[in-house]
């Protein structure tokens, strides 16, 4: 039995359950190899008939159950340093004669945005009937490698792990559904228990469903020739040249991907419009599936290898009208599989978010039976759109979709690229966690998990908190801001007053470090690392020193959110004052906008930059340093001649040739976009809010079915916070909620 009397008061005050303890189990992993990169490894029992099977599992860093082959959970639940979440899962309905069961983990030991870097473990126990008949470091499982995964292979992306590329033959597929797979021909895992401490606690969010969505139809059947191209002739993407501590090194690499991908040269594309199924592709062939909207989850295939094959799939959140896959370079959307001639239930590991996927066959023949995506993501909530108008249907829809698939254990700001779970983001989805449910446990565990840990890695300062977690991420300051601004509506929300007092130190932690930077006015000035006011490579990230006027506005609410949350009425002064500070000394009369920042010259008098972007101007209205009745015309002039409609189609950030103010550095989707469309629904009329919403976001939503991070589709298609959305729409009443409001929580 693992002991956890050390655990700290502040933290027991932060989780509602206690902790958990596994009745046998003890983690194990191979003895040498935790800190090993992308080594996997899976457990296997054979279910018992006709019992009430249960299994209690856990692990770092990523793993899947299946019974029979099918999908039943993908864990754990995302948690702070220090703790690991356990799965409770009951499998009955599952099981059958001679059963199944497998627990295939994935060790991937590298920094990145989605996952901690720590060593892999995974702890496990089944119980049948009230009986333990498997328990890691006990037996009842059987384990082994995964030696049909290839473990050296390139980054997916900077913030997720590694891509996947598989050697099968029909008795490695067999481990996973047939009972009576003859386990001498697999290499046999010895697990030995870890011996570092781990704290296990309660999950504390539901548990998800798998089901499998098929797209709409195949598109287009290409032919395709294979170059010449070697790594000499082309440009590797950042992310697979990272450190040897974070990725393999291009001499280590079994399977460069990214050459494979570059050497797929089509021939022809024909258009079709042919059900998804029994597809027969030969070598040169390949066949483009679509589906109804962007869709995350497990990419999954069930093939008739008739010769031994290499497949590639490439895929991606968008198919252009040419049935054109296009890859924009921050995640490398390709798999690989290579084929013995049999019978395959192929699955990717992790989960994908794409609309369109391409099946290549490099070599071979096979008949692709069906290809689908076991789904990833929040259950359909209990609301509906009552509405009359139709095309803001098609924003309830695709704001839905985009709420489910970037909610999994926590909030993630987008499915695909990162996984990450990113403070800002997380503050506009979780009013709408709380709107669909009526509850906020997602959001619960999203916060939880960043004060699990008394300190981050050292690129942290000490009290501060990184923009992501779990992850290896670095400071944003701004993201810190949002922390704070966040926690005081989720207390709100749920009177939630133990973890509220249990965080009470650490916050006051945050602020001692901001006031370091101070300056004589109360305004932070030359803040030390990530400041973030709006987009990637927008003019705001040229205007961050040495005072950020709308990093200070953030600040000021931050501090009037500490003295909501904490009944500290000094702090409501000091928010006050920073806020009339900054009033006074940006607004610029001769322009009539607010300007950005000001430097402080050699002769130590601040002055204004006489910058001023679009975003900076919202941020003194969202924050009410200033109301449309303070400064009238400006809130007028942006109102009439600001917003996405000045902004040239699909180009941001290049402006159409009529567009007003075009020293003016327009919006994007992330923030400025936001705060404008919260401004028009606080105090504009309703019906140019609409039209707004509608011009900015109907072409997102026909095009993927989801709500996008920027104005263009060159990055994430899918974005969290995008779904906010449908707090206006509810306000407006077009929705319907049919849950029942759960006792604790107050709409």
């Amino acid at each position: 039995m693992l002991k956890y009397d050390q655990i700290s008061n502040r933290r027991h005050g932060m989780l509602k359950k206690p902790i958990i303890t596994f009745h046998k189990a003890v983690p194990v992993w191979v003895q040498g190899r935790e800190n090993e990169m992308n080594l996997w490894v899976s457990l296997r029992a054979i279910a018992r008939e006709g019992t009430k099977v249960q299994l209690r599992v856990t692990g770092h860093a990523a793993y899947n159950v299946r019974v029979d082959g099918e999908l039943v959970a993908f864990g754990p639940a995302k948690c702070g340093e220090g703790y690991y979440r356990v799965d409770d899962i009951d499998l009955t309905k599952y099981i059958k004669i001679n059963s199944v069961i497998t627990i295939t983990v994935a060790g991937y030991n590298c920094a990145c945005g989605s996952l901690l870097d720590k060593p892999s473990f995974i702890c496990a126990e089944l119980i049948e009937n009230g009986e333990i008949t498997a328990a890691t470091g006990h037996g009842g499982f059987d384990s082994r490698y995964v030696t049909e995964h290839v473990q050296k292979v390139q980054r997916y992306s900077n913030q997720r792990t590694f891509g996947e590329v598989y050697e099968l033959t029909p008795e490695l597929n067999a481990w996973c559904a047939d009972a009576h797979a003859d386990i001498s021909l697999y290499k046999t895992a010895v697990l030995s228990p870890v011996s570092d401490e781990k704290l296990f606690i309660a999950r504390e969010c539901g548990y998800n469903t798998y089901p499998e969505i098929f797209p709409e139809a195949i598109v287009s059947r290409e032919t395709f020739t294979m170059d010449s191209k070697t790594a000499a002739d082309i440009s590797y993407p950042s992310y697979m040249r990272l450190s040897a501590a974070t990725a393999f090194s291009p001499d280590e690499i079994q399977l460069d991907t990214y050459l494979l991908y570059k050497n797929l040269i089509t021939e022809s594309s024909i258009p079709a419009n042919d059900p998804p199924s029994n597809e027969l592709l030969t070598e040169g062939h390949a066949a483009t599936y679509k589906w109804n909207g962007n869709t995350t989850g497990c990419i999954c295939m069930r093939v008739k290898c008739k010769k031994d094959a290499r497949i590639v799939i490439l895929f991606e959140e968008y198919i252009t009208p040419e049935n054109d896959i296009i890859h924009y370079g921050s995640i490398h959307n390709c798999v690989v599989w290579d084929l013995k001639k049999g019978i395959y239930d192929l699955s990717t590991f992790e989960p994908y978010t794409l609309q369109a996927l391409r099946l290549y066959v490099v070599s071979g023949e096979i008949e692709a039976k069906s290809v689908f995506v076991n789904y990833f993501g929040a259950d359909k909530p209990d609301v509906e759109f009552i509405g009359s108008d139709d095309e803001l249907r098609e924003l309830f829809d695709g704001a839905i979709e985009t709420y489910r698939q970037n909610t999994f254990t926590i909030f993630m700001d987008c499915p695909s690229r990162e996984r990450a779970g990113f403070l800002c983001d997380s503050f506009f989805t979780a009013r709408v966690e709380y709107l669909l449910t009526g509850k906020n446990e997602i959001e619960h565990n999203f916060l939880q998990n960043f004060f699990m840990p008394d300190h981050f890695h050292d690129e942290i300062p000490s009290g501060l908190f990184p923009c992501c977690y779990p992850s290896h991420a670095r400071l944003l300051n701004n993201w810190v801001m949002w922390l704070v601004i966040e926690l005081r509506e989720y207390f709100e929300r749920t009177h939630d007053y133990a973890f509220r007092d249990a965080i009470y130190e650490r916050l006051l932690k945050a602020f001692s470090h901001f006031e370091k930077y101070e300056n004589a006015d109360g305004l932070l000035e030359r803040l030390d690392g990530w400041t973030w006011v709006d987009g990637d490579k927008t003019k705001c990230a040229e205007l961050v020193q040495d005072v950020n006027y709308p990093t200070n506005i953030l600040y000021a609410h931050a501090i009037e959110a500490m003295g909501h949350m904490y009944g500290k009425p000094e702090l409501f002064e000091k928010a006050r004052h920073i806020k009339e500070t900054i009033e006074k000394q940006s607004y610029m009369p001769e322009s009539g906008f607010y300007c950005d920042n000001a430097i402080r010259g050699e002769d130590g008098v601040l002055r204004l930059s006489g910058e001023s972007t679009e975003t900076c101007q919202y941020y003194f209205f969202y924050f009410d340093v200033t109301t449309p009745e303070k400064r009238p015309e400006l809130w007028e002039r942006l109102k009439s001649d600001f917003g996405p409609k000045r902004v040239a189609a699909n180009q941001w950030p290049v402006l159409r040739d009529d567009a007003r103010y075009p020293h003016i550095f327009p919006s994007n989707m992330l923030i400025g976009n936001q705060f404008r469309f919260s401004l028009l629904f606080r105090y504009a009329d309703r019906e140019q809010f609409v039209s707004e919403l509608k011009n900015y976001y109907l072409p997102m939503a026909r095009l993927t079915n989801t709500l996008w991070e920027h104005d263009t589709d060159k990055r994430s298609c899918n974005h969290a916070f995008t779904s906010h959305l449908l707090c206006w729409l509810y306000e407006l009443g077009m929705i319907k909620l049919n849950y029942t409001i759960s006792d604790d929580c107050q709409v």
